[in-house]
């Protein structure tokens, strides 16, 4: 099946990743993700001043930020790069006027890394030119370098076919793909499993909505802000996907409404709170450090590796059927065997994951499955 890939420069930055510094380098790669994105991001919460001016509310808020983060940033996937550029994009619009001359060339670069995003950016650039050309102050040059990041989101391979990707994806994944769905208000800390995404991202909510009340009577004031904000909460209303992506983009009205309320600079109790924070943080993430797919260095049991070197020490070729949670592995693993089927939507739609889905599950799901695709290989989980 033919499909845009809109994420073909991530795909060729991690692959050169990994040929010149293995593993190591991919952690890198991701570390260097998240360090752009929390240093913009602290950048505007600070509102462009020194760290050491920093108040208790805003080191709180970022704390929070993290967290939220950290529970997509563990897997190196093309949304880092959209995770960096959201906050890199926003930072210059807001307060580096003399960089705006890069946004065309930061456009080119993040339409090729993660295309489908391109409505984020859109959205930040043009919640920013809105603002500009509504408080005017008479300088076209601004309005001019934000208005070229349109024409420079078609330099990619897809050209204008980019602006499909957001349309063309199958409306029933969320019935699959938990994160697809919508997300759940609920709150749940504890010692043990420490702070649950849940609890972070409500915890942001209500200063983002209280942000809101705060900034709404200088409206034309603060435009970008607030317009950039109503379209994160439009796209988390949307699919709990984008919870990330609301996050990022709430930043600059929280910054905003930290005005009001900045609170005491360092104390004691402060202190004490940040240290509990990211001790629960801690709590939180390490098991999935320590085991599983982002345990480093790499956990082949959590992963098909015998069946995949029985394959490779057998010279096997052919078609193979595999859970699609491990399809990348094996496509990786097994450069001459055609697998069926990876998380890739598109090209695959949710009938193509229920397919399989069922032939792992029932006699005549298999049955269907190999009467209609003939595959020479079928991998099933052992439980």
């Amino acid at each position: 099946r033919d499909f845009i890939n809109y994420f073909w420069g991530f795909q060729v930055t991690a692959y050169l990743t990994w040929l010149m510094a293995g593993e190591a380098g991919l952690i890198i790669l991701k570390a260097c993700f998240l360090l752009v994105c929390t240093f913009f991001v602290l950048k505007i919460l600070l509102e462009d001043n020194r760290i050491r001016d920093a108040k208790f509310l805003q080191l709180f808020i970022f704390a929070v930020i993290i967290g939220i983060l950290c529970a997509r940033g563990l897997a190196l996937r093309p949304h880092l790069a959209s995770y960096a550029m959201i906050p890199t994009f926003i930072y210059i619009l807001a307060y580096r006027e003399k960089l705006y001359f890069l946004l065309p060339l930061l456009t080119a670069v993040w339409v090729n890394l993660h295309g489908i995003e391109y409505v984020v950016g859109g959205l930040i650039c043009g919640s920013y030119f809105l603002s500009r050309l509504i408080n005017f102050d008479g300088n076209t040059k601004p309005l001019i370098w934000i208005a070229l990041c349109l024409p420079a989101m078609m330099l990619n391979p897809n050209g204008l076919n980019v602006l499909l990707t957001p349309f063309i994806l199958d409306p029933d994944l969320n019935r699959f793909i938990s994160e697809m769905g919508h997300p759940k208000a609920e709150a749940r800390l504890s010692l043990r499993e420490g702070i649950s995404t849940q609890t972070l991202v409500l915890i942001l909510l209500g200063f983002v909505l209280a942000s809101g009340l705060l900034v709404v009577k200088q409206f034309h004031t603060h435009l970008a802000p607030i317009l950039i904000a109503i379209g994160g909460l439009i796209l988390l209303l949307m699919a709990g996907r984008f919870i990330w992506e609301w996050t990022l983009l709430s930043v600059p009205l929280v910054a905003v409404g930290l005005r009001y309320w900045h609170g005491p600079g360092y104390r004691l109790s402060g202190v004490a709170i940040l240290t509990g924070m990211f001790f629960l943080l801690t709590v939180t993430y390490w098991p999935s450090l320590r085991h599983g797919l982002h345990h480093h260095p790499l956990d082949l049991e959590s992963l098909p590796h015998g069946t995949t070197a029985f394959i490779q020490k057998q010279k096997l070729k052919g078609s193979y059927a595999v859970a699609p949670s491990y399809a990348g592995y094996t496509e990786f693993a097994l450069q001459d065997v055609k697998i069926h089927l990876d998380m890739q939507f598109p090209p695959f739609t949710s009938l193509d994951f229920q397919e399989l889905n069922v032939a792992m599950l029932s006699t005549n799901g298999l049955k269907a499955y190999v009467s209609k695709h003939s595959p020479d290989m079928l991998g099933v989980r052992k439980s």
